[in-house]
């Protein structure tokens, strides 16, 4: 393998995540969807920045709860 090929294949998956935030963005302002339907992904970037405190909040909750019940799940076979 040589050192480009090393490069794209470590750069590929961001490359592609990128490509489809912007994709995502383009087909809701070029179709015009309402916000309630599809966010863009613009909006959908702010209100994990605006709501970051209960998301951060809630998923832990939720963390812990899946660990509780895979454990229960464990301990009873």
């Amino acid at each position: 393998m040589t050192v480009n090929s090393k490069l794209i294949e470590r750069l590929a998956p961001w490359i592609a995540v990128v490509a489809l935030v912007i994709i995502w963005e383009v087909t809701v302002r070029l179709f015009n969807v309402p916000s309630f339907i599809f966010p863009s992904a613009l909006e959908t970037a702010q209100a994990l920045i605006t709501y970051a405190g209960p998301i951060g909040q809630h998923s832990w909750q939720t963390f812990w709860t899946t660990l509780m019940a895979l454990g229960w799940e464990w301990r009873s076979g």
